[in-house]
């Protein structure tokens, strides 16, 4: 069934005045994104508009968020220590240093990330698993123990010490490409 020309049905829409061609846009679609100084519309910047999102992310957060958990996943290492896990503590190692690098990863936002971010991942999950080792120390200390740290990690870990910061060093950079 046709309709005549001139009938208008319910939800039909009127046929454009403006003549068929290539439109321009009022302003540029990322215009919105660019703080304006001007009088009217947003007066957020990229940082304050995306904060909480990975798009206001910046290299002092990524730091801080890698710091953070750096010092989570050394108390985490350094409790683990004592449940005498063995080799099974590289796996906890890898674990540590992944998660470092997310939170780099995160901090640093996807709209810029942070130059060297892969090394400064690496840094701080290897870091950790250090920390971490400094701890289990300090506390056998506390506890009666009288080796130094370098002794005691020898004789409480061996070479799978430096294993574990090592791979949590290669993992945690890897993951903060």
């Amino acid at each position: 069934m046709t309709d005549p020309a001139g009938s208008e049905q319910p939800g039909s829409r009127p046929a454009p005045s403006s003549p068929p061609g290539p439109r321009e846009l009022e302003r540029a679609p990322g215009e919105r994104y660019r703080a304006r100084d001007e009088g009217g519309g947003d007066q957020r910047s990229t940082e304050t508009a995306g904060a909480g999102t990975a798009e206001g992310g910046s290299a002092r957060r990524a730091v801080a968020a890698g710091l953070v958990a750096a010092a989570l996943g050394a108390l985490g290492f350094a409790a683990l220590g004592y449940v005498d896990l063995g080799p099974g503590l590289v796996a906890v190692a890898a674990f540590v240093g992944w998660v470092v690098a997310l939170a780099v990863v995160w901090g640093a936002g996807a709209a810029r990330p942070v130059p060297r971010q892969p090394l400064i991942a690496g840094a701080l999950g290897a870091l950790a698993i250090v920390v971490g080792l400094v701890l289990a120390w300090a506390w056998s200390r506390l506890t009666g123990g009288v080796l130094g740290p370098l002794e005691y990690t020898e004789a409480r870990y061996g070479l799978l010490a430096y294993v574990e910061i090592a791979v949590a060093g290669v993992v945690a950079a890897a993951r903060g490409r």
